[in-house]
Formats: C-alpha cells, structure tokens, sequence
C-alpha cells in the first residue's frame, strides 16, 4: 500500500481495469432457499464505496467492496487463506491494471465457498493477490479484504440504497419493475456495465462518451483526456493507485454530464495522464472514463444485467454540489483495533498544507471530536463538510502535541 515519496492510496479503486488473463467460470451464487425470490442485505458505505459483509469458507467474515468494474472476485491479504483454511494454492495467472507499472503474478484459487444472508456460492473462484500489494483495512479503519463484482451481478438484479444503506439482491425470472424514477440502457462487456452519457466542457464543447458505471470509485467522474479537452481550470492531482502502479493526472470541473434522463451540472472529473491510461486504450479504444461513486450515491440504483438495464431513482442528494477534497488530507487507521488515525498525504498547496500538516503527523481529535472515537469515514466527513467551514485540529507531530486550524476551501 505504501507509494513512493510517502504517499498512499487514495481512496479511488482502480480494480476497475483488471484484466485476468483467464476465463472466469460461471458464478455459482444463488438462494439458500428455491423460493426465496428476493434477500435485503444491510451494507457500510464509506467515501461512497459500499462494504458488503461476506463470510468465506464458514470460517470468517470479512468486507468486500462491491465494484461494477471487476469482473472477477478478489482477495487483496493472501494471509486470509491460513485463516479460512485453503491448503490448496491454486495456480499462477498474471494480472494487469491501471498505472504505470508492470503485469503481476496473482494465483487463481477455487473451491471457496461464500456466504451472505440467504445466499450462497459454492465451488467459487478467487483471484488472490500477491501480498503487500494494496491494502484497504487501514484506509477503511476496518477490515476490509477484498473485492466483489461480476460474480454477483451476473446471478442476480441488484438494487443499491446508498441512503438507506442496504443492497436488495431479486431473482431475475420473479423480478419486476416497477417504474420508479428513469430506466437506461447498458451495455455489458467483459462483465462490466457501460452507459453512454452527454459530456458538456467548460468551453461549451460536447461529447458523447462510453462511461463504465464503476461502485467501486469514489469520485464522481473520470475522463480519458483524448476525448474531452481539460476544463479551464485544473490541478495536478495524484488520482489513485491502480494494480500497476500510480495513477497520476489532473482534476477539474465540466459543465454538465448527462445520462439515463438526468442532468448534473458542474461534475468534479479526473483526467488520468497518457501514461497510466496506456494499457486502458490497448485494450478498449471504445472505453472513455468511469462513472463513480459521487454521481451514483444520488440515485437508488438498480442494475438488471440481464436485461442490459440500468433504473434509476433519485434521492435527496441528486442537486447536491459536487466537492472534491476540500481539506486536502488523507488518513490512514493503524494499530489491531484501527484507533490509531495518522496523516498518509497531505494535497500540496491545500488548506491543510498551509497550516503545516504534514505526512506521519498522528490525529488527536478534529473540532473537539477525538479520533479514536470516530470511524475513519466520520472523520473524512468532517474535513469534507463544506466550503468556508473552520477546522480546528490536534495532532502529534515530531513528538509534540500541536494545534493548527484551517478553513475548507474548494480547489476547483
């Protein structure tokens, strides 16, 4: 998970590109009950990535992310086979993602068994990363120990509440619609949903783009700069961490974005460089950005793969400002329990920065709230509230307590 320079992931999955050089068996999903026709599983959702309690092997349960853009399950902590009590170590495959870095060696592992309320998958095959690759535990302050995808979307119509924060999973033979908010059409390829959406620049020029409907990215949008020219205004931005290695780029605002019906004005997009986008336009030239976590969290969402439909409904949040970082910290949980709340990466030239935070200064308490009472999410809603809000933090920096404040601003 450690970056070169002292930086660390930051809270952008780019699984969305992992290309497994095997072909998936069939998902083996499905209800404990032959009757049962639809189960409401409760979920977490941090930096709008949604966490979907699993357990493997009847052993433990863990988190798994739930993202559109992978098309097979992932385990990202290989130590969790000692745990769920695999002997079996599978065989090698190389993997390929996002970044600016080379293929790595993954071992492909079946006969896992998972199971969620009411559901189960038997014979299933994972994915299991190298260790030390990337982690999530600390950047969740849980644990978090891997991915899940097309496994589940291929078996079942998945409706997502990200208000209400539950996922209701429906047999597709007894599903129906029933009209509530705008059905869209998708596309799949590879596993993986596409909707073409109605991009407006900041210089009035248009373009119609193939966006990649992706639960597993936290921002709202991401654009491959040879479709769109970048907004007047940007900053150089370090986008995320992807299988191969850093994703660097560029963050800026866009006019409009439309898709399915709806208009969302002044999306916050990131324009990733030519260089980590590389392998991205190898292998799809027809692939141009993600559509994220910050617009699908306004939408109850309902993915029918199926029927290659996509039905959305909006919540309160649907006119809501698009913000992006506007304290420009990063932190990270340590410590067995992930009490332990330190500064991973501080944006340069930010609010923070001017204040003197700096990468390793260990988090006391934000505004009177003391970190380790606080969910790391809780903590990164504070320091994202809204513009003009006045920030009052201690920490422990070089041995010493301190107190510094700032003011939330926007940087674009």
């Amino acid at each position: 998970m450690r970056q070169k320079g002292g930086k660390y992931w930051l809270l952008l999955l780019w699984f969305t590109c992992l290309l497994v050089h095997v072909n998936p068996i069939k998902a083996q999903f499905r209800f404990t009950s032959p009757e049962r026709k639809t189960v409401r599983i409760p979920v977490e959702i941090q930096h709008n990535l949604i966490l979907l309690p699993i357990k493997i092997n009847n052993r433990v349960e863990v988190n798994f992310i739930l993202d559109t853009g992978s098309r097979t399950t992932v385990i990202t902590e290989p130590m969790l086979l000692n745990v769920i009590g695999v002997t079996n170590r599978g065989r090698n495959i190389k993997i390929q993602g996002l970044g600016q870095g080379d293929a790595i060696l993954a071992r492909l592992i079946g006969g896992i068994q998972l199971n969620m309320p009411e559901v189960e998958g038997s014979n299933m095959e994972l994915v299991v990363l190298p260790p030390d690759l990337i982690s999530f535990s600390e950047v969740f302050g849980k644990p978090v120990y891997g991915i899940i995808g097309n496994d589940l979307f291929s078996k079942f119509i998945v409706e997502i509440n990200y208000r209400q924060k539950y996922i209701q999973l429906y047999s597709p033979q007894h599903y129906k619609y029933k009209a509530k908010g705008n059905r869209a059409k998708i596309t799949l390829k590879n596993g993986k949903p596409y909707i073409e959406a109605l991009i407006t620049g900041s210089k009035a020029d248009t373009a119609k783009l193939n966006l990649l409907i992706d639960t597993g990215a936290t921002q709202a949008l991401t654009v491959f700069e040879q479709k769109v020219p970048l907004p007047d205004t940007c900053i150089v931005s370090y986008l995320g961490r992807g299988l191969s290695g850093d994703i660097m780029g560029k963050m800026g605002r866009l006019g409009s974005l439309s898709f399915g019906g709806f208009v969302m004005k002044q999306p916050v997009a990131g324009f990733p460089d030519d260089e980590s986008l590389q392998l991205a336009i190898e292998q799809d030239n027809n692939w141009d950005g993600n559509l994220g976590g910050d617009i699908l969290c306004r939408f109850t969402v309902v993915l029918n793969y199926p029927k290659q439909e996509m039905y959305l409904n909006p919540n309160s949040h649907l006119k809501s400002p698009f913000l992006y970082d506007l304290s420009g910290i990063q932190l990270e949980a340590r410590g067995a329990t992930y009490k332990n709340i330190t500064v991973s990466y501080v944006r340069p030239n930010s609010a923070a920065a001017q204040a003197g935070i700096i990468p390793g200064d260990e988090l006391i308490s934000i505004n009177g709230v003391f970190a380790h009472t606080a969910s790391i999410g809780e903590l990164y809603d504070m320091l994202n509230k809204k513009p003009g809000k006045k920030i009052r933090l201690k920490l422990r920096q070089n041995g010493k307590t301190v107190r510094t404040q700032f003011v939330l601003t926007r940087p674009i």
